[in-house]
């Protein structure tokens, strides 16, 4: 689930499984165990990531996935605050307060949506720190 938007367009589907078992810190071998492919296969997948990503090693690909990740949530907490400004259940909460609610009392799917997008963001990058 690493910024899937934001890398979506570069990235093909099996490069983008192999950049989130990066991030979770797995070596070229690891992941050919858990994708059962090759040392090589995998090998050739990093080297096309980082070349697509502009990185020059795994730990920059990594850390670009994180910006972009930042920046998608970002750009969804502007949305949330666009649309809710003016709601009644929103009002007097802040967004940080709202967005942290177990239930969101906002009918607004688009709304309900992206907190759910932004709840999954917020766990990726409290990874991210562990």
């Amino acid at each position: 689930m690493i910024a899937k938007k934001s890398l979506g367009g570069r990235l093909t589907p099996r490069e983008h499984t192999v950049l989130q078992l990066l991030f979770k810190g797995c070596t070229n071998q690891d992941i050919g165990d858990t994708l059962n492919v090759t040392y090589g296969t995998v090998k050739n997948e990093v080297s096309s990531i980082l070349q697509k990503l502009g990185a020059r090693h795994r730990t920059e690909a990594v850390a670009f996935a994180i910006r972009e990740l930042k920046r998608e949530r970002v750009e969804l907490i502007r949305k949330i605050i666009q649309v809710c400004a003016f709601c009644p259940h929103f009002k007097g909460l802040g967004w940080y307060s709202f967005c942290n609610r177990k239930e969101s009392r906002c009918r607004n799917k688009k709304v309900q949506n992206w907190l759910k997008e932004l709840a999954a963001l917020e766990k990726i990058l409290e990874q991210e720190v562990n």
